[in-house]
């Protein structure tokens, strides 16, 4: 209020403050290079330093075959090489630098198929996912499965609520709750990563439609005819969402739900990713941006979230040249590129993939000084 004297007297008025505008989200994956010998203090520092005020940390993760948590677990075994109260540490050094702290999980596929290995995604040729080697992404249980079993979505809310309980400030799923189908070239076969028989059979018992066919292969050429099949699939994760959107609440925390979503190809016919159902079940929808794709693309699939209502965008860029190569881009230019077009394009959250890389190629400079100028847009 302030006080309006004259001739007529004093009058009290009152002014509307000036509102501060938020500050940008800027964050980095992780807060070490490696877990072994990991100091998350020290990691949360250079962080600060960027300029950044988030952090994305894998919580739950596949490793060697197996389902593995960072942090002590009543439900899966803890990863080795942890420092002690690595996730705690983490989470009161990042608060105290005013930074969230986001916990990643990766869908603990290995657990589950090590109890139940028919629940394995199928190959073209009738033989299981990993009939030839033991991938990642041939090692995964379908949506309509994990969605079906009680003892999987057990787990999960289990999970939820033991990572919710540390304080974090979101619950990031990865993108491997569902691979897309994919030529093996070396084994001259293709992984059908939702073709296996009792995610057909659940598809024919819920939709009334008979799959003709009597291989994998013949079923699922007919079912990548059928739109009914598209729109199902898509159901099945936008469910998954729901149950784990659910799980969250449950807990008692208001916290988002921030699922990752694969962009390198087609994301509904490819991935079975309905922007627009997932975002009416997640509070912020989170694209995965690859180096090779143009500037162009970077704005046609944020442009897509928001067409489907997201709440709240998020993408975030990799610190390679090439997807699926080693070589790191250090090329300041083109980091900036990649970052700035993700801003331009009106995405709410910007994050780099990832601490190891920012430290091997010698990135922090360069990464402070794209967050700097993207803040200064953005104020």
């Amino acid at each position: 209020f302030i006080l309006m004297g004259g001739a007529a007297g004093i009058l009290l008025m009152a002014v509307k403050p000036v509102e501060e505008k938020s500050m940008p989200t800027l964050g980095v994956y992780e807060v070490c290079s490696e877990i072994t010998g990991c100091n998350p203090e020290e990691g949360i520092k250079k962080i600060k330093a960027a300029g950044a005020n988030a952090v994305i940390i894998t919580v739950v993760d596949e490793d060697d075959l197996k389902s593995v948590v960072y942090y002590p677990s009543k439900h899966l075994p803890m990863a080795e090489g942890l420092p002690d109260n690595y996730l705690k540490r983490i989470i009161e050094s990042a608060h105290q630098n005013k930074i969230k702290v986001y916990a990643s999980i990766n869908m603990p596929h290995n657990y589950w198929l090590a109890r139940h290995p028919d629940w394995i995604s199928v190959l073209s040729n009738g033989q299981p996912a990993d009939k030839y080697g033991n991938d990642y992404d041939t090692r995964t249980v379908s949506p309509s499965r994990v969605i079906a079993e009680e003892e999987y979505k057990e787990l999960l809310k289990n999970i939820i609520s033991e990572v919710a309980s540390y304080g974090v400030d979101g619950i990031d799923i990865n993108d491997n709750f569902q691979f897309p189908t994919q030529y093996l070239e070396e084994q001259d076969v293709v992984l059908y990563s939702s073709f296996d028989n009792f995610t057909v059979e659940k598809f024919e018992n819920e939709t009334g439609i008979t799959v003709p066919g009597n291989s994998v292969k013949e079923k699922a050429d007919y079912l990548m005819k059928k739109p009914d099949w598209f729109s199902w699939r898509t159901k099945q994760i936008n469910q998954l969402f729901r149950i784990l959107k659910q799980n969250i609440k449950d807990t008692g925390r208001d916290i988002p739900l921030r699922p990752h979503l694969l962009t390198s190809e087609e994301p509904y016919s490819f991935y079975g990713l309905d922007y627009q159902g997932i975002a009416k079940e997640a509070d912020v929808l989170y694209v995965m941006l690859i180096p090779e794709q143009a500037k162009e693309k970077y704005f046609e699939i944020i442009k897509q979230c928001k067409a489907a209502g997201a709440k709240r965008i998020a993408a975030s860029t990799y610190l390679l040249k090439e997807m699926g190569k080693s070589d790191i881009e250090k090329d300041a230019e083109k980091i900036s590129d990649r970052i700035s077009w993700i801003a331009e394009a009106g995405a709410d959250e910007i994050y780099v993939y990832d601490f190891r890389l920012i430290e091997e190629g010698n990135l922090w400079m360069t990464i402070k000084s794209i967050f700097d100028k993207i803040r200064v847009t953005k104020n």
